[in-house]
């Protein structure tokens, strides 16, 4: 596989950035830069990011033919010469670097000292954040730069000497990190979404200086350059074949305007003039008349505009920004509706006809039940949950018990506590109990007396039965052993080892989980760890009341143990669901009965 098509998988205009030929060879498996000295022209080239050659080298091909973009990569096998001393090999850290893969746009504002906290806070307000990178470039520090700004200050406040800094910056510490630079003033609102699309559009392999193209002073020559007004791009390679005749222009070109001086720069030493369409892209600006109210602007100009100059004073970026997101908002409901009348034309092609057309148009609905009476998928994680309280609920048929989901890796008595104590008043007296419990009168009368506020919590061992399939293996329950409403307890046992159910008042609750705070700071892990009696033991200083309660019964079920709670919680849940199969003289009975079907 050749190293042109690896690349084009990863980046469509990869291959037109190694499209010149170099004479040296990218191995993406072996080795991309090397440490130490060395004399290949390969190190050379990639150590100044610069992999387009410049005017005049030896190996230039010509404008024309760079401008056809129809390039060849020429590779060249890797192979390590034994003549030569062994070199450390250094590869980078991320692949985007090794393949030069590149971020697209870096946006410069050229600010002032007077305007840096007003019109340069409206731009960033605005759409500093739709860019990936903004900075603001002003001659003298400002005793307080704005919050949320990178401000570099150049230290001389003279305009043209602000544009040779600017970009003499911008080549030295992000040349190599981006592919466009689109430099403005702060008295320009930019569309960024439309901005970035344009150079998404591009392609980086070119030296390119594009914006609003004005005349030089006398109009002699039919050279233009890129009025600073309407903002303009300049590509990573021109700024790299600009960068050496930066101090030439600096001492030899004399202008009041930095774009213009910035022009005249570019045109006198690397030929290029100021562009407005290039391969059909158009840079789109307005100029914006004075005490123009842009609520009113609806021409076809203003509505595509990338940028819009001059803007007078903050409050009119903000108005503008506002304006241009309601035609954003426009294009996108417009764009919407389209889609939709061609889904609901497509649709008569489908074997469903527009009877399949879902509502709203164009959005698949998550699932489509089959009949009326089907709330629930097979994927519902919810599924067990519901069954269990759809069983409680058929057993009493004048219950709806509600429920709450509460989103956590390890769930908890602590965390669905935490989420029902906020929600009900300090003096609520609260009764724990899972959805197997029955409960009568008498006992809630004795959870009533037993939870003293501010003194005593009750935590009742219940009555739990032993498995049916252990008790009665194929024989029938009787129907007295079976009925709820039997005076005496059935087959099955107290058991000692659950903590789910509980009497206490709210205030209680919250005052213990309080003191528990400052412990949970140093380790987060402490409430998947503990319950609501380990809280009422440990923090709350009440007397924590725990007796059996006949009148508190449980059926049989076997209980989910989480290995990731506290070893403590786990080894009660295993030990509960061994004690809850059955007593000893069931247990043997059931092992002698299967001896003797096995032995025969």
């Amino acid at each position: 596989m050749r190293l042109s098509s690896f690349l084009a998988l990863f980046r469509p205009a990869l291959p037109l950035i190694l499209g010149l030929s170099l004479g040296c060879s990218l191995s993406l498996l072996m080795v991309s830069w090397r440490q130490g000295d060395t004399d290949e022209s390969c190190r050379d080239e990639l150590g100044n990011g610069r992999l387009f050659l410049g005017r005049g080298d030896a190996q230039r091909v010509s404008r024309d033919e760079a401008g056809d973009e129809d390039f060849h990569p020429r590779i060249v096998p890797y192979h390590k010469d034994p003549n030569k001393p062994h070199k450390k090999v250094l590869r980078t850290r991320y692949i985007h670097t090794e393949l030069g893969i590149r971020e697209r746009l870096l946006v410069g504002v050229l600010t002032s000292r007077a305007t840096l906290n007003t019109l340069a806070v409206a731009v960033n307000r605005t759409v500093a954040h739709h860019f990936h990178r903004t900075f603001f470039f002003t001659g003298l520090r400002s005793p307080k730069v704005p919050h949320g700004m990178t401000v570099v200050a150049h230290g001389d406040d003279r305009p043209v000497w602000l544009m040779y800094e600017t970009v003499r910056h911008l080549h030295q510490h992000y040349g190599s990190d981006y592919d466009w630079f689109l430099l403005a003033q702060d008295d320009t609102y930019m569309q960024a979404d439309r901005l970035s699309e344009l150079v998404g559009h591009l392609s980086a392999g070119q030296d390119l200086y594009m914006g609003r193209a004005e005349e030089f002073i006398g109009g002699e020559e039919k050279a233009r350059y890129c009025h600073g007004g309407y903002g303009y791009l300049l590509s990573r390679s021109l700024l790299a074949r600009l960068q050496p005749h930066l101090d030439t222009c600096r001492n030899d070109i004399l202008s009041v305007r930095p774009d213009e001086w910035l022009g005249r720069c570019i045109i006198d030493y690397l030929g290029l003039s100021c562009l407005e369409v290039h391969q059909e892209m158009t840079y789109r600006y307005f100029e914006l008349r004075k005490n123009a109210d842009p609520e009113r602007e609806d021409s076809t100009e203003f509505k595509n505009a990338f940028t819009v100059h001059p803007v007078s004073e903050p409050n009119l970026m903000y108005r503008l920004h506002k304006r241009f997101s309601q035609i954003e908002l426009e294009w996108t409901y417009l764009q919407i509706e389209q889609l939709q009348m061609q889904i609901n034309n497509l649709s008569d092609l489908t074997p469903e006809g527009r009877a399949g057309v879902t509502w709203p148009i164009g959005i698949n609905p998550p699932f489509k039940p089959r009949t009326r009476f089907e709330r629930v998928s097979q994927t519902d994680v919810f599924a067990g949950i519901k069954a269990m309280i759809g069983e409680v609920e058929k057993r009493y048929g004048d219950v709806k018990i509600p429920w709450i989901s509460v989103k956590t890796e390890v769930p908890s008595q602590v965390k669905l506590m935490d989420i029902i104590s906020k929600k009900h008043p300090v003096d609520t007296l609260f009764f724990l109990a899972s959805v197997w419990t029955e409960v009568n009168a008498d006992f809630l009368n004795r959870c009533r007396m037993n939870a003293i506020s501010n003194w005593q919590v009750f935590f009742p061992i219940h009555f739990q039965e032993y498995s049916p399939a252990v008790i009665y293996r194929d024989q029938q329950p009787s129907a007295a052993s079976s009925s709820f409403a039997s005076e005496s307890l059935r087959d099955g046992h107290f058991d000692r080892h659950v903590f789910d159910e509980a009497c206490f008042y709210n205030a209680d609750y919250m005052s213990a989980r309080t003191k528990m705070a400052a412990d949970i700071l140093d380790n987060e892990e402490l409430l998947e760890s503990m319950d609501v009696y380990d809280i009422f033991v440990r923090y709350s200083g009440l007397h924590v009341f725990r007796a059996v309660e006949p009148a508190l019964i449980q059926k049989y079920v076997r209980r989910a143990c989480n290995p990731r709670f506290s070893e403590d919680i786990y080894h009660r849940c295993v030990i509960s669901n061994l004690e809850g199969l059955g007593s000893r003289s069931h247990l043997a009975m059931a092992l002698f009965e299967q001896e003797q079907a096995n032995s025969t």
